[in-house]
């Protein structure tokens, strides 16, 4: 963990990273004014600068960030550009593919879909059908199911109230445009997987493999709450959760652990650690346990927050290989530029944000939290050091991530030590038994007597959260703040961490020349 002393010079890739996003800013508040073109010229003449500047070393760093400011707002701009396209004013006829497995919202049907044949093909769109109530063919389209369909095609639109941006969000993952569909305007119809790229077909390949391993949860007999917990942390299908779930979860602060995230990966990165605990950790042993959790978010079907995490993990993975310190400043850095790269409207994604804002909380945080207790008497009591590590973990995640909470979801969760301590270990404990309980399909009994523990697991969990957040003072709700009250916030807690890292210092100070006051004498 970084003491504080690390600074901007002890972490380039934090420079490059501030730089490289105020460049995809630039470019957002210049929209279409500024040509991807015009800003590869710029970024042609600062690289030119730069070179020039060589003598200067102030200037050439200067000139150096500069580039990639610009950059940034190139990359910014030729995204944003390539998710632009004209709609089509009249319906069309089109044949698109499925890629995530219809969810049932009153009187129709949304899933995801990308158009296969016709005037946007090779776009992602979002798909409202209406039901056919009395036939029932939607009752037939699954995961990776072509169709053929009249409709109108419109631009993304804001349906949530808030300050959650629904379209920036949908953005970020890709899609263009959403359509509503009529009972008599589509048939399922084969259709030909030519224009998905390789990642694609094997995203639904994947999706396909999951909805088959969920139809064994389904056999086993669980009550409908169980089912959508263990779907939703083990294999991230989270349509069968309730509203009213959800909130509870949120209320005592552990909303992640319903969503494959960074905890899970990590989790089953530990679990599969044990099994090399006594070798030497070689490049190959590394592979192997990256290739098993990119082989898990593979399964899970890419969502954009796991493979975030997946990225992030074997980022930290390469470093630790290399011997370096992987909890850092640098390493986040890297980790947040590689994927901004690739996709710079993650910037506006909550899930990003939220990640990155958590661990940088983690690691700024995590150590001198941890520490305020003695770490001899903290060695002696290994049970409570346990405990406390836990608790000082979900504090500096929590730091990290209170400010962005409000703004984005009005609340505030006050239980939310308690709840990470509670949640946590069982959630462990449901991703250890989940490949065991599918493992054990072909026995019958075994696979029964899993399925017991895994709904007692479930039942405990979903339990406990509704006990905690009926507790008074669970969370505080109705809060309303704005950007701005945000970036105050922030850098309100990097003030107060500052002066506490001042005095801290200062501290150290005085005792070090106590010390050799009383050597001296």
């Amino acid at each position: 963990m970084n003491d504080g002393a690390a600074g901007l010079q002890l972490c380039p890739f934090l420079r490059v990273t501030i730089a490289f996003i105020l460049g995809i800013l630039l470019a957002d508040w210049a929209g279409g004014n500024v040509s991807p073109p015009t800003w590869l010229w710029m970024l042609a003449g600062v690289v030119v600068l730069t070179c020039a500047a060589w003598r200067w070393k102030t200037a050439q760093s200067v000139a150096v960030l500069l580039s990639f400011v610009v950059l940034g707002a190139w990359i910014m701009s030729s995204y944003a550009s390539s998710l632009r396209t004209s709609l089509p004013q009249e319906r069309t006829l089109y044949k698109a593919i499925l890629t995530s497995e219809p969810v049932r919202h009153g009187k129709v049907i949304m899933f995801d879909a990308i158009v296969a044949e016709g005037e946007l093909t090779g776009r992602h769109v979002k798909v409202s059908m209406l039901r056919d109530t009395v036939v029932g063919r939607y009752l037939r389209l699954h995961v990776g199911d072509g169709y053929t369909a009249c409709s109108r095609f419109e631009r993304l639109a804001n349906y949530h109230r808030g300050n959650f941006d629904y379209v920036r969000w949908l953005e970020a993952n890709g899609f263009s445009a959403r359509t509503f569909v009529l009972p008599a305007d589509w048939r399922k119809d084969i259709v030909s997987f030519k224009s998905l790229s390789s990642i694609q077909r094997l995203k639904i390949k994947a999706l396909k493999l999951r909805r088959s391993l969920l139809g064994i949860y389904r056999s086993l007999s669980f009550s409908d709450d169980q089912y959508a917990l263990l779907s939703a942390m083990t294999l991230g299908d989270k349509s069968s959760l309730t509203k009213e779930l959800r909130e509870r979860f949120s209320q005592v602060g552990v909303a992640h652990v319903l969503a494959l995230s960074g905890l899970h990966l990590g989790i089953v990165y530990f679990f599969l650690s044990f099994f090399f605990r006594h070798s030497d950790k070689s490049v190959l042993v590394h592979a192997l346990l990256l290739l098993s959790i990119w082989a898990y978010v593979m399964l899970a079907g890419l969502p954009a927050g796991m493979v975030r995490s997946a990225v992030m993990l074997t980022v930290y993975a390469i470093v630790a290989m290399l011997r370096r310190q992987p909890m850092s400043l640098n390493t986040l850095s890297m980790t947040a530029f590689l994927m901004l790269v690739v996709n710079p409207c993650s910037l506006w994604d909550v899930s990003f944000q939220m990640s990155f804002m958590s661990v940088l909380g983690i690691v700024l945080y995590y150590r001198p939290v941890y520490t305020i207790l003695s770490q001899q008497w903290l060695q002696a009591h290994p049970t409570v050091s346990w405990i406390w590590s836990m608790l000082s973990l979900s504090v500096a995640a929590q730091i990290g991530v209170a400010p962005l909470v409000a703004y984005y979801f009005g609340q505030f969760s006050t239980s939310f030590a308690l709840g990470n301590l509670f949640a946590v270990p069982l959630t462990t404990l449901i991703l250890y038994l989940s490949p065991v309980l599918l493992l054990l399909t072909p026995l019958h009994a075994l696979q029964a007597a899993a399925a017991m523990v895994m709904k007692w697991l479930t039942s405990l969990l979903t339990h406990g959260v509704i006990l905690l957040s009926t507790l008074p003072f669970a969370s505080v709700n109705d809060i309303h703040i704005n950007a701005i009250q945000v970036t105050l916030l922030y850098v309100l807690v990097g003030i107060i961490t500052a002066l506490i890292r001042l005095l801290h210092k200062g501290r150290r100070l005085r005792k070090m020349l106590q010390t050799e006051k009383n050597d001296d004498s």
